[in-house]
């Protein structure tokens, strides 16, 4: 009895395979992929070849203009390299940060003091022409999310319901052939034909990648991803063809099936991903960057002009302690000691106020990213309900072009500027005086450091997110895509077993 039944499943599945072969929709999903999907990434191939170029050109002009230009006012500048799988997606590219810059001070202007510095990031990518912006590129995550999604359900929308109208069904499951076997040859061999001719596009696509030169297909943890990219890609294929399946077997005529397939797929690709952003922002609001800035500028300023303060009482009261004003300053025998005297007091206050500049701006920033945080998170979790969702978020991920991208270029900034901090900043003590009028003696550099023979700071072999750290981040969308496939398929099952023949 097994055996037949395995027959039979066999034979179910070569007529689906026959019968979805010879449709025209069989002949447009192929030309689409074998077109698309290697032009897509032909495309893409040359943005990020340009955009490579620019890094290392960007790279070359900041070395040659830095070198031996190393003070203690040095701004050093870090770059982000684009990633080589952006290919695949170009996700939040043109939005996410991909400079750093550092600063000795953190915001003293006006007094001058020797603070610790924050690093500041910014991204200086501007598009090619602003039609990419408004129509967005045809990239891979584009062609499988958008494109192949709707012809998998094309696939699928009138699997049951057609021969439902024709009334084939009918005749199939006159035979001893158990439902499950009719629902599940339907799949597979609509699944099989549909994806050969993606599997074929997205081998070109790799071929392409190879022979140009530029891509570094060599590297395993490349490699890993696009493997990664592939068999993630071939699930979300999986899950958008049960959820036709699910169409097909609810509903009793293919044009019902077909009106509610493209209904559930406008959700599922525009109204979603795009409206839960907007709700988020309605139940949790987050004041502007350009607010934050401003509450940053005016703490900043006051804790400066307390600090300014500070100072000029110490040096009052060394000036009052021998005698002195201002006036007769300059001329007094006591003035390198008034000086040394000073420079030793003031160590305390300004790294107290400079510990205080640091903490305040910080702890502003983060309240502020806390907040935006929990917004972004609502706005995530929600769009979560839609699978095309939760597949961007995976691909944008192993491309290096997605949400986590920020907070890895971030840490990644403020360990440069540690780095600058330590082998520039630190060599070098600042040293002012005076009241009202200030004057000051510049900045002093220790006795073993030598500029000259320091190497230009820069970021040295930036590193994008490898495949267990995506997997780590991105796991529930994985898992949620798998599930999408089992609830989709179970209830496609559910609905086919409660059809009635007569």
């Amino acid at each position: 009895m097994e055996k037949r039944e395995k027959r039979m499943l066999g034979t179910l599945i070569l007529k689906e395979i026959h019968d979805t072969i010879i449709n025209l929709r069989f002949l447009i999903a192929s030309l689409l992929c074998l077109i698309l999907i290697p032009l897509g990434m032909y495309v893409t191939l040359q943005d990020y070849n340009q955009r490579l170029n620019d890094y290392n050109s960007s790279q070359q002009l900041y070395l040659q203009r830095s070198e031996g230009q190393i003070n203690p006012r040095f701004n050093a500048e870090g770059y982000r390299p684009p990633s080589p799988l952006s290919v695949f997606a170009e996700g939040l590219g043109l939005f996410l940060p991909n400079k750093a810059v550092t600063s000795r001070r953190g915001g003293v202007h006006r007094s001058r003091s020797s603070i610790e510095g924050i690093v500041n990031i910014s991204n200086n990518t501007k598009p090619k022409s602003p039609l990419s912006v408004l129509f967005g590129k045809i990239d891979f995550v584009f062609n499988v999310g958008f494109v192949l999604s709707i012809f998998a359900l094309i696939f699928t929308f009138a699997g049951i319901t057609s021969e439902k109208e024709q009334g084939t069904l009918k005749l199939i499951m006159a035979n001893p052939v158990p439902r499950w076997s009719i629902l599940l040859a339907k799949i597979i061999g609509n699944y099989v034909v549909f994806i050969i001719p993606f599997l074929i596009s997205f081998l070109i696509s790799i071929i392409i990648l190879n022979l140009s030169g530029i891509f570094p297909m060599a590297d395993s943890g490349i490699l890993s991803a696009i493997i990664m990219i592939l068999a993630v890609t071939v699930l979300f294929l999986f899950c958008m063809f049960t959820f036709g399946m699910l169409i097909s077997s609810s509903m009793q005529n293919s044009i019902t099936s077909i009106i509610t397939v493209l209904f559930i797929w406008v959700l599922f690709v525009l109204v979603i991903p795009k409206l839960s952003p907007m709700i988020a922002q309605i139940i949790h609001p987050v004041e502007s960057e350009e607010v934050l800035t401003n509450m940053i500028q005016n703490t900043r300023a006051n804790i400066e002009d307390e600090l300014v303060a500070k100072e000029d009482d110490l040096f009052k009261s060394l000036l009052e302690r021998y005698g002195l004003t201002m006036d007769t300053f300059f001329q007094a025998d006591e003035r390198n000691k008034i000086e040394t005297e000073f420079d030793e007091s003031v160590i305390g206050i300004r790294e107290e106020y400079g510990g205080r500049l640091t903490d305040e701006t910080i702890r502003l920033q983060r309240n502020h990213d806390n907040e935006k945080n929990i917004q972004n998170n609502f706005a995530l979790q929600l769009s979560r309900i839609s699978p095309i969702s939760c597949y961007i978020y995976i691909i944008t991920e192993l491309a290096g072009t997605g949400i986590s991208e920020v907070v890895n270029f971030t840490r990644t900034a403020e360990r440069f500027q540690e780095q600058v901090t330590e082998d520039v900043y630190d060599q070098y003590t600042y040293r002012q005086y005076g009241t009202g009028g200030r004057y000051n003696s510049g900045f002093y550099k220790n006795d073993s450091f030598d500029p000259s023979k320091l190497p230009v700071p820069q970021i040295a072999n930036y590193s994008f997110l490898t495949v267990s750290e995506v997997i780590g981040e991105e796991w529930i969308d994985i898992l949620l895509l798998a599930l999408y496939s089992i609830l989709f398929f179970a209830g496609s099952f559910v609905k086919f077993l409660r059809y009635d023949v007569r």
